[in-house]
C-alpha cells in the first residue's frame, strides 16, 4: 500500500484530480501506523511530481500551463490565483493554496514564471501537502476511535459518504 500512496501522491501532484487523502483517510481508519506511513510516501511522491511539473514548466511554460488546464476540475482562474499567490508571497504561497482549493500542480508549474526557486519551492511542498495529509488521517483515525471497532462498517459508510459529499461540493463549487 505505500508503493500505492507514493505513486498516488504523484499522479496528483501531476495529472490526476483525486487526493492521496482519499487512501489515507481509509487506511486511518484501520491502523494509524500504516497511514502515517503511506502519507510520508505520498508526500515523496508529491514532492518528485512537484519538481517534474516545476522543470517542466521552466522548459516550456506555456505547454505546462495548457497541461494543468487540462486536469479535470483545473480552471484558469486558479492560475492566475496561484500567480498571485506568488507575487505577494513567494514560495510560500504554496503553503496556502491548497487550503483554498487550488491544486498543487497548479502552484508547480507556475513557481518559474513568477520567478521561485526549485529549492524553495520544493521546501516550502513539504508543510503544504504533509500537514494536510496528517490533518486528514488524524481526523479520519479520531473518528474511527470515537466509533469504535463495533461500528466499523458504519465508518466506512461515514468515509464514503463524507469523501463524496466533499468532492461533490467542490467539483460542483469549482464546475459552476
Amino acid at each position: 500500500m505505500s508503493v500505492l500512496a507514493f505513486v498516488w501522491g504523484f499522479a496528483e501532484g501531476t495529472v490526476f484530480f483525486l487526493l492521496p487523502d482519499t487512501l489515507l483517510t481509509a487506511t486511518a481508519l484501520g491502523s494509524l501506523r500504516k497511514a502515517l506511513r503511506q502519507s510520508c510516501w505520498a508526500l515523496g511522491g508529491a514532492l518528485l511530481a512537484g519538481g517534474m511539473m516545476f522543470a517542466f514548466a521552466r522548459r516550456d511554460p506555456s505547454a505546462a500551463r495548457s497541461l494543468v488546464l487540462q486536469v479535470p476540475f483545473v480552471r484558469a482562474a486558479m492560475v492566475d490565483r496561484a500567480d498571485a499567490d506568488f507575487q505577494r508571497s513567494g514560495a510560500l504561497a504554496v503553503v496556502s493554496g491548497p487550503a483554498r482549493g487550488i491544486p498543487y500542480k497548479v502552484y508547480a508549474v507556475r513557481a518559474p514564471e513568477n520567478s521561485v526557486r526549485v529549492v524553495p519551492f520544493l521546501l516550502a511542498s513539504v508543510p503544504a501537502r504533509f500537514l494536510r495529509f496528517l490533518l486528514m488521517v488524524a481526523v479520519a483515525r479520531g473518528v474511527s476511535g470515537l466509533l469504535g471497532p463495533a461500528r466499523r462498517r458504519a465508518a466506512w459508510v461515514l468515509w464514503a459518504t463524507l469523501w463524496a459529499l466533499g468532492y461533490g461540493f467542490y467539483w460542483t463549487g469549482v464546475v459552476l
